[in-house]
């Protein structure tokens, strides 16, 4: 009886030792692969948050830009038109003093 005491209680103990290593197993692998998924989604927030900043800069720069570039059409027409202005009211007082 006492051998085959000993041989069932070294069964059982194997089996629980088993059953715990799988458990550990399992549960660290799951931590591993949660690890990883929380790294991974990390950075592909981090890499979209980057690209979307990057994209309204670029917005912003360009928007900036155009405004800058009407801006500055609208003065040098502005200049152009008062000089046109200026030329052709000189000429008119000349060919009136002309006149006179």
């Amino acid at each position: 009886l006492g051998s085959v005491e000993q041989g069932c209680l070294a069964s059982v103990e194997q089996n629980c030792l088993v059953s715990v290593e799988q458990d550990c197993v399992a549960s660290v692998e799951q931590d591993c692969v949660a690890s990883v998924e929380q790294d991974c989604l990390a950075s592909v927030e981090q890499d979209c948050v980057a690209s979307v900043e990057q994209d309204r800069l670029a917005s912003v720069e360009q928007d900036c830009l155009a405004s800058v570039e009407q801006d500055c059409v609208a003065s040098v027409e502005q200049d152009c038109v008062a000089s046109v202005e200026q030329d052709r009211l000189a000429r008119v007082e000349q060919d009136c003093l002309a006149r006179v």
